[in-house]
């Protein structure tokens, strides 16, 4: 059953005041860091290079023709969103179901099937898999391992749906996997990347969850 999970930072409606306040001279250390994509989102199959772009070409063939894709095998599936640096988990329908999405919003139109005028519940604190969230994050520069520290360097608004919560085995961190839709801001980030977020960072500036999400799959935690 779906659980609730954490990521990165949230939608701003604060004052300019408060914002400029909380960005001063401001560091984090490897607490904080908590970008990337999850491991576990792919899977651990050998897959030689050439041999995805070959596949990929063919599922874009596909795609741009407009071609049954029941007739690509999940092999094809796979290399196409492995070559796009996406999540491979699921069945044969799943992964044709996510490609196509990510063919529908590459272009960077992501906004225009889930505006920003459509996040309107703010479910800071309260986020579960399955929803649909709007939140700001801030973005440091690269870690430094000797320092321990990496300059604030501006902030991102991100989309996405929380496809994944975990729960580390030392500090019991609540961590969401967040497959991007679109984001705007300071290194953005490709159509359906999985983010990984921490809870306590994707509650930081508030969380905002589109009105259906909840009526389609209520997932909540006692």
């Amino acid at each position: 059953m779906p659980e609730r999970g954490s990521k990165r930072r949230v939608v701003y409606l604060y004052s300019s005041s408060e914002d400029d306040e909380e960005e001063s001279d401001e560091e984090y250390d490897d607490e904080d860091d908590d970008e990337g994509e999850s491991e576990k989102e792919f899977d651990n199959e050998c897959s030689d290079n050439d041999c995805d772009e070959v596949l990929s070409q063919r599922v874009i063939r596909f795609l741009k023709e407009n071609k049954n894709l029941d007739s690509l095998t999940l092999h094809d599936c796979k290399a196409y969103l492995r070559e796009n640096r996406l999540r491979i988990a699921g069945t044969k329908a799943v992964c044709i179901q996510r490609l196509q999405e990510h063919w529908r919003m590459k272009d960077g139109n992501g906004e225009v099937h889930y505006p920003r005028s459509s996040f309107v519940v703010n479910c800071t604190g309260d986020v579960c898999r399955g929803d649909t969230v709007l939140f700001t994050q801030k973005v440091y520069a690269k870690f430094d391992k000797v320092t321990r520290r990496g300059g604030l360097i501006g902030k991102r608004t991100v989309a996405g749906r929380v496809v994944k919560e975990s729960y580390g085995a030392s500090k019991q961190q609540h961590t969401f996997t967040v497959e991007v839709l679109w984001s705007r801001g300071v290194r953005k980030l490709p159509p359906l990347y999985p983010l990984l977020v921490k809870g306590r960072n994707l509650y930081k500036l508030r969380t905002f969850r589109r009105v259906i999400d909840r009526n389609i799959s209520p997932v909540k935690h006692a």
